[in-house]
């Protein structure tokens, strides 16, 4: 690995308010981030970070509460800055085990609920237009109340299908 491909892993801490920095590619440009894997960002950030991360970056991604409050300044920092909020698109969250009719749910050959091993999340059926037409009325509220541009929708590749996933 060169040092154009050198990327900081980890969100350190260090700054003088206590703000996570965020991952920055040393010696490449790098012009978009994804915030939503800053797990406790959201409980520590801050305007100054939130601008920095805006004037580093034309595209970030972070969770609902990620920017909270700071939007206005991140826009006002950089024009070009589009704002995309995380989403799950295969998994209800472990704590919605009963939001959705069970039907909803994926099911294994013995009729249990599918959960991924690391979050306790629910795998949905992914045939269920109702599950699709959630995650689109989903994404509508969450864009009226936290001011991104658009939904980033995660999980549609092949991880769910990995064999110690589920």
């Amino acid at each position: 690995v060169d040092d154009e491909d050198q990327v900081v892993q980890t969100f350190a801490r260090g700054q003088a308010d206590g703000a996570p920095t965020w991952p920055l590619r040393t010696g490449a440009l790098q012009r978009w981030v994804p915030g939503n894997m800053a797990w406790d960002a959201d409980k520590v950030m801050t305007e100054s970070t939130a601008v920095s991360v805006a004037r580093a970056y034309d595209v970030v991604m972070g969770t609902k509460t990620t920017f909270r409050g700071y939007i206005p300044a991140m826009r006002a920092a950089n024009p070009n800055l589009r704002l995309f909020l995380y989403m799950n698109g295969v998994y209800a969250q472990s704590t919605e085990a009963a939001r959705y009719p069970e039907s909803w749910y994926a099911h294994d050959a013995n009729g249990a609920r599918v959960k991924s091993r690391s979050f306790g999340n629910y795998m949905m059926d992914m045939s269920n237009p109702q599950w699709w037409a959630d995650r689109a009325s989903t994404c509508k509220a969450l864009l009226a109340e936290s001011g991104f541009d658009d939904c980033y929708l995660d999980m549609l590749g092949t991880a769910p299908l990995a064999p110690n996933y589920n």
